[in-house]
């Protein structure tokens, strides 16, 4: 397994009228150890391969249970907390983005969301294929796979 650098090059957020992310800049760096203890939800852009070097190097520090949710395939999970992969939410049909919004919107499910994606999620909210309080409550942080070290 390759080690994962302790930062990771991080692009900063379109806004829709919202207020910017504290803290990001165009090619601010973050401190994946301080994502992992913040539990903050993240979104993971990039080719499968790096994509998925990322998350096998971060899975052990992952809070438990980690559950893994296609998004070509959705089925909302039963339980609650720990971290939930969302494969491909670039894939998510409409409907399943709603009905997605409304289980992380229910008070009683608490943990972090990882999203991956092969592509950028904004081109999507902008063409109206994609919710835009779903992409802000899976964007909190934006990790682009593909700029980090190999």
């Amino acid at each position: 397994m390759t080690a994962m650098p302790a930062s990771a090059v991080v692009r900063e957020r379109h806004s829709l009228g919202w207020p910017p992310a504290p803290g990001l800049g165009q090619d601010a760096r973050i401190d994946v150890a301080a994502l992992l203890r913040s539990r903050a939800n993240a979104l993971i852009i990039g080719d499968q391969f790096p994509v998925r070097r990322v998350l096998d190097t971060i899975w052990p520090s992952l809070t438990k249970p980690v559950r893994w949710m296609d998004g070509r395939r959705f089925v909302l999970p039963v339980e609650a907390g720990g971290t939930l992969v969302l494969d491909a939410g670039d894939a998510l049909r409409e409907r399943d983005q709603a009905s997605f919004l409304g289980w992380l919107s229910d008070n009683g499910r608490s943990g972090q969301v990882l999203t991956t994606s092969l592509r950028p999620l904004f081109p999507l909210v902008e063409a109206g294929l994609f919710l835009d309080v779903l992409y802000y409550r899976l964007n909190t942080v934006c990790i682009d796979a593909g700029s980090l070290p190999s």
